[in-house]
């Protein structure tokens, strides 16, 4: 959370583009924007200053706007995502539950894999066309 002397400092690219901010303005501005990271503010502030097309203070839900998309390109992924995402346990099929292979004249096809996941797809489809 960043003190009013933080925030005015992180805010002054803008006070040189648009002019001193109110203090009625500023002090609605720092209530509603103090609980941001500083550093993460500072690059919305350099964002809007970039992509605001008028000439004046630019409404608060555009600095909000601009802080999300930044935390949201900026997340790390957790531990468990990274794991789902690159640890498989089928090599053969990748946890796709697909096994391609082909036969002696060049035909190429896919069936299920013999894996966990395969056979659980395979189950699944069965009783689907089952109960049709």
């Amino acid at each position: 959370m960043m003190n009013r002397e933080e925030f005015k400092e992180s805010l002054n690219p803008m006070a040189q583009a648009y002019g001193e901010m109110g203090k009625a303005s500023f002090n609605i501005y720092y209530d509603i924007l103090k609980k941001h990271n500083t550093n993460i503010f500072n690059k919305a502030v350099y964002n809007v200053l970039e992509f605001h097309k008028y000439k004046n203070w630019p409404p608060i839900g555009v600095f909000s706007e601009a802080i999300e998309n930044i935390k949201r390109e900026s997340s790390v992924p957790t531990v468990k995502e990274l794991k789902k995402r690159y640890d498989y346990e089928c090599p053969v099929c990748l946890n796709m539950g697909w096994e391609l292979t082909e036969k002696e004249n060049g035909y190429k096809f896919a069936k299920y894999c013999q894996c966990e996941t395969g056979q659980k797809m395979k189950i699944d489809n069965k009783s689907y066309y089952k109960n049709r």
